[in-house]
This record gives C-alpha cells, sequence and structure tokens, in this order.
C-alpha cells in the first residue's frame, strides 16, 4: 500500500514540476530544423516550394503569445513575391556589376593606348609595360567577373529551382517564429534585401 502511495506523489510532483511547464517559442522552434525540409537532390518548382513553407510553418506550430499555423497558407502563397524581388535586386546588383566590368575594361584600354603612343618608350619596353598592364587589368577584373557570374546564376535559380532562396526564407521564418515575432508577409521589400545581401555576404 506504502508503495502505490508512493508512486501517486512523484506522479503528483512531475505534473506540477514539467507537466504544466510552458513551451517558449524559442524551444518550439529548435526542434524543427530547416535541412529536415530541404531535399537537396531535388529540384523545387515554385508551388512545391510554397508547400514547404506551409508546412514548415505547421510544423513550427502555435505558441502561448501568437497563433502560426492558421496564416501558413497565407503567408506561404505570399513566397513567389519574394522570388519576384529578390530576382529584381539580384538584376540591380548585376547591372552595378557590368557597369564596374565596363569601366575596368576601358580603364585599362586606355593606359595601353597611352603606352603605345608614347614616344619616350621603345618597342621592348612598351611591350613589359603593357604586359604588366594586363596582370593588373585581370587581377582587378575577376573579382567583379566572379560575382557578376554568380548574380547570373542566382537570376536562373530563382526560376528554375529556387531551393536556396526557400532555405533563406525557411530560416528566416524560424528566427521570427523563435523571437515570437508574427510572420510576416514574404513579399515584403526588406526581407528580399536582406535576403539577397546575405546570399552576397
Amino acid at each position: 500500500m506504502e508503495w502505490i502511495i508512493g508512486i501517486g506523489i512523484v506522479l503528483i510532483v512531475s505534473y506540477f514540476m514539467f507537466g504544466r511547464s510552458e513551451t517558449s517559442p524559442s524551444d518550439m522552434s529548435k526542434g524543427v530544423a530547416v535541412k529536415d525540409f530541404i531535399d537537396e537532390e531535388k529540384v523545387y518548382t515554385q508551388e512545391e516550394a510554397i508547400h514547404t513553407v506551409q508546412q514548415f510553418i505547421v510544423a513550427l506550430g502555435d505558441t502561448k503569445e501568437r497563433r502560426y499555423v492558421g496564416s501558413a497558407q497565407v503567408v506561404a502563397k505570399t513566397l513567389p513575391r519574394l522570388l519576384k524581388k529578390m530576382k529584381k535586386e539580384y538584376r540591380e546588383e548585376l547591372r552595378y556589376l557590368k557597369e564596374e566590368i565596363a569601366g575596368i575594361n576601358d580603364n585599362y584600354k586606355d593606359q595601353i593606348n597611352d603606352v603605345k603612343s608614347d614616344s619616350d618608350l621603345d618597342k621592348d619596353e612598351k611591350k613589359e609595360e603593357i604586359a604588366e598592364l594586363k596582370i593588373k587589368w585581370e587581377e582587378e577584373l575577376n573579382p567583379f567577373k566572379r560575382e557578376a557570374n554568380r548574380r547570373e546564376k542566382q537570376i536562373a535559380a530563382l526560376d528554375e529551382n529556387p531551393k536556396e532562396a526557400l532555405e533563406k526564407t525557411l530560416a528566416y521564418i524560424k528566427k521570427e517564429h523563435s523571437e515570437g515575432h508574427s510572420l510576416p508577409d514574404l513579399g515584403e521589400d526588406i526581407l528580399a534585401y536582406e535576403l539577397v545581401k546575405e546570399a552576397r555576404d
């Protein structure tokens, strides 16, 4: 009889210590991993990406303060506007990079022409200076060309397979959820800017 009473006391104590504790948004978010919702081998259509966002929000669940699950579909359906605005941001950066590349090319072409027309230099001196200029030209140009190629691939990926953008979006949603914030319209300009900035960095 005494052992039954003992078990009862343990159960009551356990209930008050653990059963009534509130789970914080941060604790709930920790239990949901972005990587578990991203298939690295998969080519995502826009519709599949939207569905993934919705399922991710449902998995994060509601908190005591906020109801996330009910808005999961509404938030997820704003993803196409986010992708469109990210593409616009990437294109703007690509335009800037191409302008920089054109400026560098013009600068070194002018310098080479100046060397060629310099009457104080003999043929060998001109050849040496031009060779040095071409090395500097390539060194200065390469970082801009790499970034421009990267932007072109990111723009294409938003249409062909928005997996990278989807992964960043899920990470952002998880952060907002863990901090107890309401989930935003994914089409907001500031979010597109922040995700593009993160991809750039």
